[in-house]
């Protein structure tokens, strides 16, 4: 595939579904949102700001008491991911054609307040029909004369909300294709390796979470969460609900990440149907300050695949990208939030991964006189 046939796929900030259920069933179900910050207010806040969102929308919404009681009586302990094994009898408990997971990444007072928002459209079946992503700074929201920006957190908020759901699909219909940037042409591609073996038309692969090599406890969540979204709005990707991944950890009896053996991946991709499995280290991961801005955000991630089955990696991506590195005319572009500039990477590290050329494949090149392949080459079935 080159480079070109990939973008369209790549650059695709939500996945292309189906459309929703509409009419009686045009209610949407409004967990929680999970809260990675200490200010106690956030998640209340964000989402009231959401409700409002989806009800903009003509969506009715089912929060509060009501959706309480229902992850009450299915046990679901966590609003991030909705396990295939209580998918159905939260629906039909809620009796809603779909469910809006969010998070909130960041929720920075100051002289310049900081909002970081993920959200996630859950259908019955459990694909994914809209997913938004949204990092927004005071500074953001200022006019061309810088004359009014947002001064508090809380009105950051709203327009982070409002910027986040502009796509939001209506019930009864299908969420619009996004896009994201292109890559600046001055910016070379991250370093990747892509196996041959690598070239199913949709993979399926579960995500382990991101070693964090860095003091920022939200980074490999936020860093996974991008990944996530990226790698099925490409469309050559099919990625297991991070609560199935956890189910599994527990039926196999894994207390932890740390010390998680070949034989026990494998056991796990056994119950998850997959083999293939994404794993990622954060190596850099720092933040512009939320007073002044002054000090450039900077992201490095590595990511892996590896198919346990046949203990081989398939795919691999190194790329590390300070906030100015996307800065145009008068600093247009600039990053201002590590999140915000993850996303832009872990884009580029899909993009580059699916646009390379296969390590070991043959080529138009001539063989030699005794049948093997040109120098360089193998026969494509050597293993990484």
């Amino acid at each position: 595939m080159t480079a070109r046939g990939a973008l369209p796929l790549l650059l695709s900030a939500l996945l292309p579904a189906a459309a929703l259920a509409s009419g009686g069933a045009g209610r949407v179900a409004l967990l929680p949102p999970e809260v990675e910050v200490a200010e106690a207010e956030a998640g209340t806040r964000v989402e009231e700001l959401l409700a409002g969102a989806l009800a903009a929308r003509g969506w009715e919404v089912a929060r509060g008491e009501e959706v309480e009681r229902a992850l009450f009586a299915t046990r679901l302990r966590r609003s991030d991911s909705i396990p295939s094994s209580l998918r159905e009898g939260l629906f039909g408990q809620l009796d809603v054609s779909a469910i809006l997971l969010s998070r909130v990444g960041s929720w920075l007072p100051g002289r310049d307040p900081v909002v970081v928002l993920t959200a996630r459209l859950v259908g019955p079946d459990g694909k994914t029909a809209w997913a938004g992503f949204q990092s927004l700074t005071g500074a953001e929201t200022a006019d061309p004369f810088d004359l009014r920006r947002a001064a508090t957190v809380e009105e950051v908020a709203r327009r982070a909300v409002e910027r986040l759901c502009a796509d939001l699909p209506a019930p009864g219909a299908a969420a619009p294709r996004g896009g994201l940037q292109d890559r600046p042409f001055y910016l070379s591609a991250p370093a990747v390796f892509r196996s041959p073996h690598l070239d199913a038309p949709v993979t399926r692969v579960a995500l382990v979470p991101f070693s964090n090599l860095t003091r920022v406890r939200e980074a490999p969540r936020t860093a996974g969460a991008q990944l996530e979204r990226l790698l099925e709005a490409s469309g050559a990707f099919e990625v297991v609900e991070p609560a199935d991944f956890r189910d599994a950890m527990r039926a196999e009896a894994i207390p932890s990440l740390l010390r998680l053996q070949p034989e026990q991946l494998r056991a796990i991709g056994a119950r998850l149907g997959s083999p293939v499995f994404v794993r990622g280290t954060v190596w850099r991961w720092i933040d512009g300050t939320a007073y002044s801005g002054a000090l450039d955000p900077e992201v490095e991630l590595e990511i892996e695949l590896v198919d346990v089955g046949e203990n081989r990696v398939l795919g691999a991506a190194h790329v590390a990208r300070t906030g100015s590195d996307y800065s145009g005319f008068l600093l247009r572009g600039r990053m201002r939030t590590a999140a915000a500039l993850a996303e832009r990477v872990v884009a580029e590290i899909v993009e580059a991964l699916l646009a390379a050329d296969p390590a070991g494949a043959k080529s138009d090149a001539p063989e030699r006189p005794d049948g093997s392949p040109p120098p360089g080459q193998d026969n494509g079935e050597s293993k990484p």
